[in-house]
């Protein structure tokens, strides 16, 4: 494949576990368009159907989903293939529901948007909202490549009916699990998203040709998947008092008669055996010229995909662990560099809709105290919360980090957790600190360390709460020339 709009990421950067080692990672130059449209679905999702809070998309650092799974979409196609994404993404969310609700329900109305009105964009008065969001997905795509956009959607619409019934099966071997979960992992879906974003057209006479070549791809990717997601849909099915997971892990412990971790370790060693087997048969593929060089193309990308989605698994949409499963933090103390704005400020919040108690620590009074008050218009009504203070402290200036300290020693004899946080970056060219140090070396190096330092007789100090006790450190260094 010649590859036009998307380059190469340095092996450096990134971690396969040895589970694709065959596969370089590619992203898509343009970094825009896909947020854009992700963020769009978001939006007109939240508005339409419902909130979408502790939601968090295919959105990610660094990279995220759909430059490193289409890394070769079309410029044009890519933000409308985000969006399409992100929407099914949100889908996938309320078909997951579908297990637990009895037939006839009103979240079975969610079959009916890819049901036999797939492919009509008309809408009315009484059209489901998600149903308006499909339709709005469909014209878009129309007016960009009707037939590939006809083509796209009935492969969804397909995927969707599919998906929905194979939730409902039980599976005792993986050997029976596999076929249900290359359906559930979107082969359908994904084989119009691939399609419809790079421009590609699979000859009918090629269609199971096309399919029998990229099953073992989407093995690779439903597996991915489930070794990745394994604690959080475990611990969803047991919030849901199901007995079943959905899950490769699941069938394995119960085939093999082992544990979570020998399950992880056997479900591992069948994504390289696919992967392997996979990319032989792409080699092979591309090298046989009977094939239409759109099939071929369609192949590879699959392969390219395999490679993304265990990077996007590395640093997932949406976390396992959230500030929903922090306990209450009730006579517990923290302190926060930098705790104004930002991930400070976030954490902050966090920690104070758990009743701890917060030292936000900065510079700036003023910006501490006005993030303190919109914190606390956070809090939902009827409920407290912990406690906000200031505390004033200049990491690039050495000389007055100890009487910070001694301020909050004042007020507190036991510090739980201290968060260094606070930091400068790319300052301009020649800034130093109070003492004549690089501003950057100054700042986020030696004063958060000479601050934890300090700070440490408070961090080991025994907890009055717990009855614990620590003992003293062995040693401190010698701090006084820069007290």
């Amino acid at each position: 494949m010649e590859y036009l709009y998307s380059e190469e990421v340095s092996p450096c950067l990134y971690e396969t576990h040895g589970l694709c080692d065959q596969v370089t990672l590619r992203v898509h130059k343009d970094s825009t368009k896909e947020i854009k449209g992700a963020l769009r679905a978001q939006e007109d999702w939240s508005k339409q159907v419902g909130p979408i809070d502790e939601y968090y998309g295919g959105l990610g650092d660094h990279y995220s989903f759909i430059r490193v799974t289409v890394p070769e979409c079309l410029p044009e196609r890519l933000e409308i293939i985000s969006y399409a994404n992100e929407y099914a993404f949100l889908y996938d969310d309320e078909m997951e529901k579908l297990e637990s609700q009895p037939k006839g329900s009103s979240m079975h109305g969610i079959l009916e948007t890819f049901g036999p009105h797939a492919l009509s964009g008309d809408v009315g008065p009484a059209t489901p909202p998600e149903k308006r969001l499909q339709a709005q997905i469909l014209l878009e795509m129309i007016a960009i490549d009707r037939p590939r956009a006809i083509t796209s959607m009935k492969a969804w619409a397909r995927f969707v009916q599919l998906a929905a019934e194979t939730r409902k099966l039980r599976f005792e071997t993986l050997d029976e699990y596999i076929p249900a979960r290359v359906i559930d992992a979107g082969e359908l879906i994904w084989y119009g998203t691939l399609t419809f974003g790079m421009g590609l057209t699979i000859p009918d006479n090629e269609l199971d040709i096309a399919m029998k070549l990229a099953r073992p791809g989407y093995v690779v990717l439903g597996l991915t998947n489930d070794l990745y997601s394994w604690n959080k849909e475990r611990k969803a099915a047991e919030m849901a008092g199901e007995d079943t997971v959905f899950n490769a892990i699941w069938v394995i412990i119960r085939e093999k008669g082992v544990n979570e971790e020998e399950a992880k370790e056997i479900c591992s060693d069948v994504i390289r055996k696919y992967m392997t087997d996979f990319t032989e048969m792409v080699e092979g593929a591309l090298q046989d010229l009977s094939l239409s060089r759109d099939l071929r193309r369609y192949i590879e990308a699959v392969k390219l995909s395999c490679i993304g989605n265990l990077w996007s698994q590395f640093f997932p949409p949406k976390p396992g662990f959230t500030e929903a499963d922090i306990p209450p933090l009730d006579g517990k103390v923290f302190l926060i560099t930098g705790g104004a704005s930002g991930i400070g400020y976030e954490l902050a919040k966090i920690l104070f809709h758990k009743n701890g108690r917060v030292y936000i620590a900065g510079r700036s009074e003023e910006k501490a105290q006005h993030a303190i008050t919109e914190i606390k218009r956070t809090l939902p009504e009827g409920k407290t919360g912990g406690i906000l203070e200031y505390l004033h402290l200049e990491l690039d200036d050495l000389t007055t980090i100890k009487a910070t300290v001694e301020s909050f020693k004042a007020k507190e004899q036991k510090l739980h957790v201290l968060w260094n946080n606070a930091g400068v970056s790319r300052p301009p060219v020649g800034s130093v600190s109070k003492q004549g140090i690089e501003l950057q070396l100054a700042t986020n190096c030696l004063g958060p360390f000479l601050l934890t330092q300090l700070l440490l007789p408070c961090l080991q100090a025994p907890d009055s709460s717990s009855g614990l006790t620590a003992d003293p450190p062995s040693h401190y260094l010698d701090l006084q020339p820069i007290c």
